[in-house]
């Protein structure tokens, strides 16, 4: 009804509608290449690019652009050359499981621990992970991306012991949305595990042979080795630069390892756009098909994205629209679908910040710093909303009329800081960097601020908004937990409330005040060594700064690269009992502060007085110390 009235609006506005054009291909062509040239290239930083575009069935454009190798200058071929679809492989993955339960081998609502054989999910939350909360990045696993990569394509193998470590459960099943990449690298295992094979055999079997698609792999096989496009990237100065693949290990491909040609993804569109049919050979039954592509499963609120069985809603301008992104080393990928008109566009351009092969501090720093320089999904994503202006007919769903009689909610339980779910992390490194990064949200009566942003007020179910705002806030509060999602996020974009202390002023500031006091303490105590109650406070701050610098540093950088592989290695022990020594050394030197307080604090003078206001400061840095080294669970913790 809302559309309906819109458009009789408009009529009686301008006496017409504007009609989008047609479909052929020679205006999708003409539009592509000055797409090409005025944006997908990103002012020089994508050397190439492969764009596919189907409707009705058909292939209205497949075509290559720019050099799949900056080196040699090889053109781009649509037909030939590989890419890698990075997360669009999750799609795959999906349709591999759901094939599996068409056949009976995989049931969606069971425990995924009887199917596995070598591992098991551990039982850290009462509810088990089934293959449906996985294919709906409900699991709550540990979403840290450590150690996914290998720099040999020969190398793909984990040990069980390797990989039950990685399998750690952050959260409650169900309890909130979060991008899930140990989730779909699992129902990736599981599936190869119920079909007696390896899963790269496994999506071959159920998806790539009945759709024909013949240049695609999961992984990248020998044979694909030599079309496979160059690793491209760029440098600290926005710079195009090479880089060096790398591979995907097994038990993690489920989450993004395809290698394909445009041509191949042609097929797959179609296939996706025709209930999983192509050419008279379907992947899914009828009935299963309809949960895979059901975005009202997982939408969080009626006016939200929804998400199917990985699947997830775009929200392009007025039209429905579905598909998956996907980032790999050397590839920024996009395929939106409109099912509505049987329309399908695929985008992947030849570069890409790369996968990290250690979550760690310097990889976090990279990604922060390169990651400002450079968007590829951008433009991308530009020239899809322009496709669709274009292109594609309204074809949104009707949007539910705000409830002018809804239940008003006591929004005074929303205050608070929340973290994104899609960095949810158990490791130091991320708790560390969800704190830094929280969103802080007040309230004050019926008014809500979202990181400073505001006021928000309550106007319909669960639902936030500001009066001159297009932007929505969704809400759910469950007793004293609460979690958020705006109508500009992905339908598995979540932020969740945090316990009142997780925040940087709390646990994080007070250590670096321990740290940045370091020198000054060691000043003092070398000043003042013939008192020795002054030499030793000096000395032992000095010694507990240094030490939580040094530990910090080395857990951050290093725990990745030392624990996943080999558990508790020789030198993860030392940094560990190094931020132990200095855990000690703070509450000695708070000891010897408590005891010797006449003779430390005076306030007898003014170079008395700045003495004192310093050794105040010493106190406040150990007892810091003292209290966030066992917050941060690392007090007599040496091995995990």
């Amino acid at each position: 009804m809302k559309r309906l009235i819109s458009l009789a609006a408009g009529l009686l506005l301008t006496g017409t509608v504007t009609a989008q054009e047609a479909i052929t291909p020679e205006s999708v062509e003409a539009f592509m290449d000055k797409a090409w040239e005025q944006s997908l290239n990103t002012n020089g930083m994508v050397p190439g690019a492969v764009v596919t575009v189907v409707h009705n069935g058909e292939i209205v454009l497949n075509k290559g652009y720019g050099t799949s190798d900056i080196d040699t200058g090889v053109p781009t071929d649509p037909n030939n050359t590989r890419v890698r679809i990075g997360s669009t492989s999750k799609l795959f993955t999906s349709l591999t499981a759901l094939a599996l339960v068409d056949e009976g081998k995989l049931e969606l609502d069971q425990d995924v621990n009887n199917y596995l054989t070598d591992v098991k999910v551990p039982n850290t939350f009462d509810a088990p992970v089934t293959p449906r909360t996985l294919l709906s990045h409900l699991s709550g696993f540990d979403a840290d991306t450590d150690g996914y990569m290998s720099f040999d394509n020969n190398s793909l193998g984990i040990n069980p012991e390797e990989y039950q470590r990685r399998l750690r459960r952050f959260r409650p099943v169900g309890q909130e949305y979060g991008y899930d990449n140990m989730g779909l690298g699992l129902i990736g295992h599981v599936s190869g595990t119920v079909n007696g094979s390896s899963f790269s055999e496994a999506v071959e079997q159920k998806v790539l042979q009945p759709l024909g698609m013949t240049k695609t792999a999961m992984g990248v096989p020998d044979r694909q080795l030599k079309h496979l496009a160059a690793c491209h990237s760029w440098d600290d100065n926005a710079q195009l630069t090479k880089c060096t693949p790398k591979f995907m290990k097994e038990v993690f491909q489920g989450a993004g390892d395809i290698s394909t040609t445009g041509s191949d993804m042609a097929r797959f569109m179609n296939a996706n756009l025709d209930n999983s049919c192509l050419d008279g050979s379907c992947v899914l039954k009828q009935a299963t098909y309809d949960q895979y592509v059901d975005m009202d499963q997982n939408r969080f609120h009626p006016l939200a994205k929804g998400l199917g069985l990985i699947m997830f809603e775009y929200g392009i301008g007025d039209t429905y629209s579905i598909g998956h992104a996907g980032g790999q080393d050397g590839f920024s990928t996009n395929m939106v679908l409109f099912p509505d008109n049987k329309t399908g566009i695929f985008i992947s351009q030849f570069t890409f910040m790369g996968i990290p092969s250690l979550h760690n501090l310097s990889m976090i720093m990279d990604m922060i710093g390169r990651g400002s320089l450079v968007n590829p999904y951008s433009e991308a994503n530009k020239v899809i909303a322009e496709f669709a202006e274009t292109y594609i007919p309204e074809s949104s769903k009707s949007e539910q009329p705000v409830n002018s009689e809804f239940t008003k909610d006591d929004l005074s339980k929303l205050a608070g800081v929340y973290a994104d779910t899609r960095g949810a992390g158990t490791q130091l490194l991320s708790r560390v960097s969800r704190t830094l990064a929280a969103l802080p949200v007040s309230v004050s009566g019926d008014e809500v601020m979202i990181n400073g942003k505001g006021p928000y007020k309550q106007t319909g179910d669960r639902l936030l908004t500001m009066e001159g705002d297009s932007l929505k806030w969704f809400y759910k509060i469950n007793g004293d937990h609460a979690v958020l999602q705006n109508s500009n996020g992905m339908a598995i974009g979540m932020f969740s409330k945090q316990p009142w202390h997780q925040q940087a002023k709390f646990v994080v500031f007070p250590l670096l005040l321990a740290i940045l006091l370091a020198v000054p303490a060691l000043i003092f105590g070398l000043v003042k060594r013939q008192s020795p109650a002054s030499r030793n406070v000096g000395f032992l701050v000095f010694f507990s700064g240094l030490a939580v610098l040094l530990g910090f540093y080395l857990d951050m950088e290093h725990f990745t690269a030392n624990y996943y592989p080999e558990g508790a290695t020789l030198a993860m022990i030392s940094w560990r009992l190094l931020i132990n020594l200095g855990w000690v050394a703070a509450l000695v030197a708070l000891y010897t502060l408590i005891k010797n307080r006449p003779e430390l604090i005076g306030f007898g003078g003014a170079a008395a007085s700045l003495r004192s206001l310093l050794v105040v400061l010493f106190a406040i840095a150990a007892i810091g110390a003292v209290i966030l080294i066992p917050y941060w669970g690392l007090l007599f913790n040496f091995t995990s």
